[in-house]
């Protein structure tokens, strides 16, 4: 059925059980929160593809203005609103993150981005940008801060890089928080500190073996130990990523936090886990596959609970699977392996005159390191030699 005005200030500011949208034809409908916040949109064609615009609430915005609004954005026309109100911060971050990051940015970033803004974006605003004022910015920003104070940074960040795609578009002015700088706000992330002992890293193996995760969430978290690799490098990691006639692992550079590839050896542990996940998974492309066909590698989110799983359960100082590559880092220094060679593992850029000249990878000496490490770890799991092998299987989930 088509809107009316008197439903419409029926379900206003009034608690609401109905459907969370409803249409009124040709594209145009309204969100209605629980709470009763009547929100009009439209659907439309944008070169060739298919968006959502949201175009102001109701009764600041009225039924008959929004038809208008909504026939010239279909018209390919930009809408004039009689009130001057633009876009709602949580609208041109949609628009920003859909017509340039997921066009424009690697996948990473656009996940980077997905995951920081999946708990605040929500807190943003919701006015007009241009009636937002300086302290509803920094209420907004010191709420953030209040419960995770590293990520308010990145999201005044990303913001001002939003707002400013759309200040170069011409569909806002320059908004009154654009002269915030990132340090005004929240507190700089920690730099992490933390060197796991070997009897904890074999605590943490044991715990990960004896948990109920699946398999392939399981390898993960044993690669990111052996191998001090980033989550994000186990995580995504395909099929084709491993040549087992050279023995040799590729991290893609769409996927390493350099831009460059990253070649390490599979090793006698790599071997095993490898074809452990490999055995588990039915995935074509993927080692470590999502929750149904086609899904792409397994959430960042499956991995995050299995750790905080274990950290409430393991009775150790506070933990995180990246502490893996600073201890591979620092045991390995410990043992006399060269810091250039700990680097090229980590997957780091070498600096100075190394990262000019040199562009050795080093695939024997990592391997040999690898070795040294995996040697410590299994004489502290008490298998000093032979192959892998699961402290307790657990069941695979």
């Amino acid at each position: 059925m088509a809107l009316s005005d008197s439903w419409l200030r029926g379900v206003n500011g009034k608690p609401y059980a109905g459907p969370s949208e409803v249409s009124d034809g040709d594209g145009l409908s309204v969100r209605v929160s629980p709470k009763g916040v009547v929100a009009f949109q439209v659907r439309h064609v944008v070169d060739g593809k298919r968006v959502r615009t949201s175009l102001g609430r109701y009764p600041a915005l009225t039924l008959r203005e929004a038809r208008i609004k909504a026939d010239e954005l279909k018209s390919g026309v930009a809408p004039i609103s009689a009130s001057g109100d633009e876009p709602t911060p949580a609208a041109l971050f949609d628009e920003w993150f859909e017509k340039y990051v997921m066009r424009e940015c690697r996948e990473g970033t656009q996940k980077y981005y997905r995951y920081t803004f999946s708990s605040v974006k929500n807190r943003l605003p919701d006015r007009p940008i241009n009636q937002i004022t300086m302290d509803m910015w920094l209420s907004y920003f010191d709420a953030i801060s209040e419960r995770a104070p590293g990520v308010t940074r990145a999201v005044i960040t990303a913001l001002k890089a939003c707002f400013n795609w759309h200040v170069r578009r011409g569909t806002i002015n320059m908004p009154n928080m654009m002269s915030l700088r990132a340090r005004d706000v929240g507190a700089p992330a920690k730099t992490g500190h933390r060197v796991l002992t070997v009897p904890e890293v074999a605590k943490i193996w044991r715990a990960i073996e004896a948990s109920r995760a699946g398999t392939g969430n399981k390898v993960i978290h044993l690669l990111c130990l052996v191998y001090g690799c980033r989550l994000s490098e186990a995580r995504t990691l395909k099929r084709q990523d491993l040549d087992f006639e050279s023995m040799v692992w590729t991290v893609p550079a769409e996927i390493s936090k350099t831009g460059r590839p990253i070649r390490r050896p599979i090793t006698s542990v790599g071997k095993q886990l490898f074809e452990r996940a490999a055995m588990a998974s039915v995935d074509p492309v993927y080692l470590f596959p999502g929750q149904g066909e086609g899904n792409g590698p397994l959430e960042i989110h499956s991995c995050n609970r299995l750790v905080s799983r274990l950290r409430s359960s393991l009775g150790i100082p506070h933990w995180r699977i990246h502490d893996a590559r600073r201890t591979l880092s620092t045991r390995l220094s410990e043992m006399g392996v060269s810091p250039h060679i700990t680097e090229v593992m980590l997957g780091h850029t070498l600096l100075g005159v190394m990262a000019v000249y040199n562009k050795h990878d080093w695939l024997e000496d990592q391997a040999a390191a690898y070795e040294r490490w995996w040697t410590v770890i299994q004489r502290e799991l008490g298998v000093a030699t032979g192959p892998v092998v699961a402290v307790n299987p657990g069941h695979d989930v």
